[in-house]
């Protein structure tokens, strides 16, 4: 285990998303736009038309994952994840129209079908950066 300190929070985004808008671009485009290096999505809530996910499939050292693309109504419930050097990594939850809730790490191509609200709190500092280990995993580490 390994912990980081970051710096106290800076500001707040709130980023509003219409039909047909896609969720990781979206993101990725106020990421660059508030230049934000470091931060955490607190919140994230949207009915989709797709969702696309991966998950994993196995318990080996180097992860097997496999991406999922549900091509139905669904609604999201929760998006949560980090901001480290201006790179998301975000993990969601959704129930598709049986009302099977599904969990995974979102990959681009969750594109909304009425709306979406994620929130980003930015905070300042924080020497925080992602290395691959041993098996090319992205891990927190220190720059």
């Amino acid at each position: 285990m390994k912990t980081f300190e970051a710096g106290a929070p800076k500001r707040t985004i709130v980023i509003g998303m219409k039909r047909g808008d896609e969720i990781v671009e979206c993101v990725n485009k106020a990421i660059e736009e508030y230049g934000i290096k470091q931060g955490v999505i607190v919140s994230g809530i949207a009915a989709l038309s797709q969702a696309c996910y991966h998950k994993v499939l196995d318990f080996e050292d180097k992860a097997t994952s496999e991406i999922v693309v549900v091509k139905s109504p669904c609604e999201m419930g929760s998006m949560q994840g980090a901001i480290i050097d201006s790179k998301p990594h975000i993990h969601m939850t959704f129930s598709d129209v049986d009302g099977n809730t599904i969990a995974g790490h979102m990959e681009p191509g969750n594109i909304v079908l009425y709306l979406c609200e994620v929130v980003i709190l930015e905070f300042e500092g924080g020497d925080i950066t992602r290395k691959p280990n041993d098996h090319g995993l992205m891990l927190l580490a220190d720059k």
